[in-house]
């Protein structure tokens, strides 16, 4: 279920279905609560035909499964420059925009998927972002996925593992959502290149944490003429993505 009015879905040429920016949306924007059927995780995969799956996890019993003909988060594409990210809200999960997002936009996540499974047919986990940066899979880093997997841990504690509504029934919207989710480390966030980069001066350069909020606010790549380079983005661990200019 999409939370604001300035997104749609679309066909892209390679990846199937996307979902698209109407509008400008802000950085942290909660944008969409991953709605479906309530099932046992051991009965998910059977609600989907051509090993194309689209339940998420809720809990160790539980699995949501949305209908793949509406419009929805299911719908996102990944990618390895995301210019979203997939949160939670207790059990629920949901996207939000990593940083401001520009009309036209492709709105993507990390999907977070951990060790790759031994029978996974080869082919069906490439990445096709086509982003400067892509990994060539939809697996993550091991080292991320661990700390990502400690990350939802935290936000799930003390969380019931029981659905709110019986096995087969809907999982239900909340009555009310929050309008932003703050900035958290543990999101790669990446400037967007087909805009002008955001100019900087050095003191802007001061911390990792400044580098992403001008990011998150901009939506831009920034510029820093006095020491020549233009800053990407900032990675997991704190490490800054920039390159050279003239």
């Amino acid at each position: 279920m999409f939370l604001i009015p300035q997104v749609e879905v679309q066909e892209t040429e390679e990846k199937g279905k996307g979902i698209f920016a109407t509008d400008i949306i802000e950085g942290g924007t909660l944008i969409s609560d991953y709605l479906g059927k309530v099932v046992h995780s051991d009965e998910s995969t059977d609600l989907y035909d051509d090993d194309v799956v689209f339940d998420m996890w809720y809990s160790d019993k539980v699995d949501i499964c949305p209908d793949p003909d509406k419009p929805g988060m299911h719908t996102a594409n990944t990618s390895c420059e995301p210019n979203c990210g997939m949160g939670a809200i207790g059990r629920r999960t949901t996207m939000f925009a990593l940083r401001k997002i520009f009309p036209g936009e492709e709105l993507t996540y990390e999907y977070f998927l951990g060790e790759q499974d031994e029978d996974c047919e080869a082919g069906t986990d490439n990445c096709f972002c086509e982003s400067p940066f892509c990994r060539g899979t939809m697996y993550s880093n091991p080292m991320h996925y661990d700390a990502w997997d400690e990350h939802v841990e935290k936000m799930v504690k003390g969380e019931s593992e029981d659905p709110p509504v019986p096995y087969g029934e809907q999982l239900p919207p909340l009555d009310k959502y929050p309008e932003s989710v703050e900035d958290d480390e543990i999101y790669n966030i990446f400037g967007y290149r087909e805009e002008e980069p955001h100019k900087c001066d050095m003191e802007s350069f001061k911390s990792v944490k400044e580098l992403r909020k001008l990011i998150r606010e901009t939506g831009r790549t920034l510029k820093f003429s006095d020491i020549g380079i233009i800053v990407e983005g900032v990675i997991f661990g704190g490490h800054v993505i920039y390159k050279y200019i003239r």
